[in-house]
């Protein structure tokens, strides 16, 4: 099995430290306007920070990591 792509990974790891209790309460909070994902704002920057180091996302050309992030936010949720 291969190297998953890049934005599947930073997706990957933003599910795995999803909090159901965290989620529940920003969605009655924002209203049931976006579906929340779980994950506090410094959480993400946490797994943002680190996603980039490992993908190797700083040594990619400009135009590849300008691609990454449309494709990191495909699904219509919100984690801050």
């Amino acid at each position: 099995m291969g190297r998953p792509e890049p934005a599947a990974e930073l997706q990957r790891r933003i599910a795995a430290v999803a909090s159901r209790e965290t989620k529940d309460w920003f969605e009655r909070y924002l209203k049931g306007v976006i579906e929340y994902r779980g994950v506090k704002t410094p959480e993400v920057s946490k797994l943002l920070r680190a996603w980039y180091r490992d993908a190797g996302v700083e040594g990619l050309p400009a135009h590849d990591r300008l691609e990454l992030g449309p494709t990191a936010h495909r699904e219509p949720t919100s984690t801050s």
